[in-house]
């Protein structure tokens, strides 16, 4: 599904959110963030080949949710001489509800870290060390350093669980990215 604001508003953005249908009866989807790792895999008719159009504007700019003028619905990778059906129900724009976590952990094996910190929708942290830690504003402007407790877990070889936990606001159903990226001699099995 490809949502667009008008080319004046978003110079271009494009917000595609892909859904992969491998299942058959009813099924529900939040669609929040825009796509970022299938955008490029398929090749779209004009006007809207990869020719007409300059893919870091989506990066650069935003669809202006409040101001959409087009939901194009694309289907890729379709059996070739089967006929396939698919009932889309109500389609609704519902509004995102901006919640807090606090004292946000992750637990790898046996050893935790915690982030002593209340943090709002859209900020982000950054951890170097236990000396290096730093909250930053939706916007990627620097707010303050922030205090951990425990030492940060250290990945095995094999297999690792990471678990993430947060206190937060009762009845709001949260969505947190982690980037998790490793230092040192490769793992080996």
């Amino acid at each position: 599904m490809r949502s667009e604001s008008p080319h004046h508003i978003s110079l271009g953005a494009r917000g595609d959110h892909y859904i992969k249908i491998d299942f058959t009866r009813w099924k529900y989807f939040e669609l929040v963030e825009i796509e970022s790792s299938e955008f490029s895999n398929y090749v779209w008719p004009a006007p809207y080949s990869s020719a007409s159009f300059y893919v870091y504007d989506s990066c650069r700019h935003n669809v202006a949710f409040d101001k959409v003028d087009k939901l194009q619905i694309w289907y890729n990778n379709l059996p070739a001489g089967k006929q396939v059906e698919t009932l889309i129900g109500p389609v609704k724009a519902l509004p995102i509800v901006s919640l807090t976590i606090v004292n946000p952990s992750i637990r790898i094996g046996n050893e935790k870290i915690v982030f002593l910190i209340s943090m709002e929708s859209g900020m982000y942290l950054e951890y170097k060390s236990t000396t290096d830690c730093k909250l930053y504003s939706s916007k990627g402007v620097f707010i303050k350093d922030i205090q951990v407790q425990g030492k940060l877990p250290m990945l095995l070889s094999g297999e690792n669980q990471v678990l993430f936990v947060a206190e937060l606001n009762a009845g709001v159903k949260p969505r947190v990215q982690l980037t998790i990226i490793s230092e040192g001699m490769p793992l080996l099995n």
